[in-house]
Formats: structure tokens, C-alpha cells, sequence
């Protein structure tokens, strides 16, 4: 037989190869990541526990619905790394109907597992006033008070509680000349001042522009007093500095209470120069004209002048290159979101009869958008939750810029089993875990609520 030579790979050559299986197995994992990585990932199915936690209860008289929270077009919880924020009412109406509003100031340390009350106040005829905070945590207040028999006469305070001094012995002045019923604060960290709107006050300044040490730095009157006036202003400042300016309006020919449409206008430079659909606006302009001011509401959605309605505007942020809209129809009957693209001035986005996800439906006329400080993040919407969760906080998220609404999460809690979740608002902001945190009203009791991610997708 002949002889065969017997050839034996060698263990280097062996190992070479194995090392080189393992490789590729590598990198096509890694491809798939980054392939999967470039699609959103819905964070939705891991979503967020929302905890609900008794703050107050509202003393009110029998028969008299508290305003604790009221409302959502102004922001009154905030948060910063000496703790969170809130403000409400925690007295209305006396046992006669006479006003009696006592306002408080209350911090948790605890990440909003307790509340103490760090200041409150009587104050005639007022609300629970905005919150802002700044880099140095110190907070900031803005209230209108009723002290003087008529709106147009009685003066705004301000406060300033230094977080140096454990938020104690606030700075307190009395910069703007005009309170009012309805109002909404925004702080701009780049020009160091606070903005300040109230509703129309008929040939009286209504926009106010205050220092951070509590000076008046300009006073504007935005607009004209006619038939169909601003009222529930807001403010949204983006972080390239433009600031959106929004108001539900009332038909003073209506009889009862009227809401009858919403409009915007901005600012992109601090309040010197105002823009509308036409370009540049000369103030004051009238509160629901459509050449000098932006309309939010379907047309299909208002009733003729002289008609008692209600569209009322819940919330607005800006995020990506759109502002957001949702506005409320008729007290929790229709609930509508719309998209306004910056770019191209024009509404591109709407979703009706409620703004929804896969199982969540938002169907209250109070609820507030919430997202990072980049303004071009996840965008999240919180409010009562319609359907088989009534009764409880819903929220939904958006990460293509509104185009689609998917569920984030709900309270386990029912907290109002007749439904009855009022007067929610929150933080613009969400915290540095990415929680959402706002407040409402239910049962004439003040809840708070935090909505903590299980887990956070860079």
C-alpha cells in the first residue's frame, strides 16, 4: 500500500479561526443594534409608575366647588435639586360664598412622597399664582390680588424665595399695576427676567416684563378691548428664545360663561417686536382678529357670535420645529390637538375627538405637555383619563413630533371614582430622571403626582 502523507491543522490556526467566527458574530450583532437604535424606541411598554399623593384639603364652603389647582394654562409645579414645588389654594369660599382664598407655597424633599407648606397668604379674589425657578433654585411667584375692589386698580406681587436662605423671609414687591382673574408667568434664563400676561385689561398694560429682583422692566398692552376679548393667557418661551403668546377669548355678547375661540402671537426677541400671520403686528391688537393673530380653533368648531360655547384652550408647548396645541370643546365633550409647523406657518397635524395612544384617551378640558429642557425630545401630554380609566392620571408621549400618540402610563389609583379630576397642571419641564410632576384637584382635596420612568432610553 502506498503511503499518504496525514495533514493536521495546526492550534494557532484553529484559534485564528475561532477568533475570527467570533468577530463576525460581533459585528453583525452590532449592525442589527444600530440598525434597530435608529428606529424610536417606544418606551411606552416599560412606561412609568405614576404615585398619587395627598397634599391638602381645600376648606371651602358646602355647595362650593374648589378652585385648588386652577387651571392648566400656567404653570405651578416645578422642580430643582433643593426639591419640589407646588402652589394651590387651600381656602376659597367661606361658608356664605364670600371669597376667602388663602394661597400656599409647599416643598417636598422627599421626591414628592410628602408636602410642608413653607409660605402661605390670604389674598383676596386670587388664584394659585404660576411658579418659575432659575439656576440658582431660587423660586419665583407672581400673584394677582383682588385688593383694591377692581382688577384694572389693584397691583400684582411678586415674590422671590432665595434658596440661600432655605426659601424663607421671600424679597416681596408690587411691580405690575394691574392684577386679574386669569394669568400665566414664564422665566427666560438668557435675558434674566420674568415675563408676566393677564387677560385683557381694557386700555391697561396686560404683558409686564420684572427683574429677577422684583422691578418693573417694561409694561405692554397687547390688546384692544372689543366684544370678543383675551382672557386664560399663556406663555411657552422655546429655546431659541422665541416666545409664544396664546388666549382663549370670550364673546361678551354670549350670556354665561363663553369661551369662543384661541389665538397666538410671538415674540422672538423679548417683547420689542410681535409677529402674526402678516408679519410684524403693531399692539395693541384685538383679542380674536385673524390678520393679526393666529387661530387655533376650527372653524366647524365655533358657533356665531352672540352664542353661548365653550373652546377653550388646555395647553401649548413648542417642541421641534411645531408648536402644540390642545384645546377643549364644550368641557371635556371633544378634545382637540393640533399641530402648527413654525417653518411653513400652517396647522399640519390634528387628532380628534380626543387626544389618544393604544389605550389611553384624554378627555378632560385641563392637561398639560411636559418634555425636556432641548425642546426637541419626547413630548409627553398628561391629563384625566377618559373611557374605563376615568378617574385617573393618564399620559401619552410623542416621539415624532406629535404625528403619533402612543400610551406612556396611568395611576393605578382611581382617585375619583365619579370621575371628577379637575384643574390639572404641571411642569414643562421634566425632571432630571425624567419624571413628570403635576397637581390637581379632586373632591375638593389637592393630589400631587409623579410619573418616574422604569427606565430611561438615552
Amino acid at each position: 500500500m502506498g503511503k499518504y502523507v496525514r495533514f493536521t491543522e495546526a492550534p494557532s490556526t484553529r484559534l485564528i479561526s475561532s477568533i475570527a467566527v467570533v468577530v463576525l458574530l460581533l459585528t453583525l450583532l452590532l449592525a442589527l443594534y444600530l440598525s434597530l437604535r435608529k428606529q424610536p424606541i417606544r418606551q411606552y411598554a416599560a412606561g412609568a409608575t405614576v404615585t398619587v399623593t395627598q397634599v391638602d384639603t381645600v376648606v371651602t364652603g358646602t355647595g362650593y366647588s374648589s378652585y385648588g389647582t386652577f387651571g392648566s394654562h400656567n404653570q405651578k409645579v416645578v422642580a430643582n435639586s433643593h426639591g419640589i414645588f407646588i402652589s394651590y389654594l387651600h381656602s376659597d369660599y367661606d361658608a356664605n360664598g364670600t371669597d376667602d382664598a388663602i394661597w400656599r407655597l409647599a416643598r417636598s424633599t422627599d421626591g414628592g412622597v410628602s408636602f410642608q407648606t413653607i409660605y402661605e397668604e390670604h389674598s383676596n379674589g386670587s388664584k394659585a399664582p404660576p411658579l418659575e425657578t432659575d439656576a440658582s433654585d431660587n423660586i419665583y411667584v407672581i400673584l394677582s390680588n383682588l385688593a383694591s375692589g377692581t382688577w384694572g386698580s389693584s397691583h400684582a406681587r411678586f415674590y422671590r424665595f432665595d434658596a440661600a436662605k432655605n426659601y424663607q423671609n421671600p424679597t416681596i414687591t408690587s411691580p405690575i399695576q394691574t392684577s386679574a382673574g386669569k394669568f400665566a408667568m414664564e422665566f427666560d434664563p438668557n435675558r434674566q427676567c420674568l415675563y408676566y400676561i393677564t387677560w385683557d385689561n381694557h386700555n391697561l398694560p396686560d404683558f409686564y416684563i420684572v427683574s429677577l429682583n422684583g422691578t418693573l422692566i417694561k409694561a405692554i398692552q397687547l390688546w384692544k378691548p372689543g366684544t370678543i376679548g383675551a382672557h386664560y393667557p399663556q406663555l411657552f418661551l422655546a429655546p431659541n428664545g422665541i416666545l409664544y403668546v396664546a388666549w382663549t377669548t370670550t364673546d361678551g355678547s354670549a350670556s354665561g360663561q363663553d369661551y369662543y375661540d384661541a389665538h397666538f402671537i410671538v415674540t422672538p426677541d423679548g417683547g420689542t417686536t410681535w409677529i402674526g400671520p402678516s408679519g410684524n403686528v403693531t399692539l395693541p391688537i384685538p383679542g380674536a382678529s385673524n390678520t393679526s393673530s393666529w387661530r387655533i380653533v376650527d372653524s366647524a368648531d365655533i358657533k356665531p357670535v352672540g352664542t353661548t360655547q365653550a373652546n377653550w384652550l388646555s395647553n401649548m408647548a413648542s417642541n421641534g420645529s411645531s408648536v402644540h396645541f390642545v384645546y377643549d370643546v364644550n368641557f371635556g365633550r371633544k378634545e382637540v390637538y393640533k399641530r402648527f409647523n413654525w417653518t411653513n406657518k400652517t396647522f399640519d397635524k390634528l387628532q380628534t375627538p380626543y387626544i389618544h395612544g393604544e389605550t389611553v384617551t384624554i378627555g378632560a378640558a385641563h392637561g398639560f405637555f411636559s418634555q425636556d429642557g432641548s425642546g426637541t425630545g419626547r413630548l409627553f401630554y398628561a391629563g384625566d383619563a377618559n373611557g374605563s380609566l376615568r378617574g385617573r392620571v393618564g399620559i401619552l408621549y410623542s416621539d415624532d413630533n406629535g404625528s403619533t400618540w402612543h400610551d406612556y402610563a396611568t395611576s393605578n389609583t382611581i382617585v375619583s371614582s365619579s370621575g371628577s379630576i379637575v384643574y390639572m397642571s404641571g411642569s414643562r419641564r421634566v425632571m432630571s430622571d425624567g419624571s413628570i410632576i403635576g397637581e390637581f384637584t379632586a373632591n375638593n382635596t389637592i393630589y400631587f403626582f409623579r410619573a418616574k420612568p422604569v427606565h430611561v432610553i438615552a
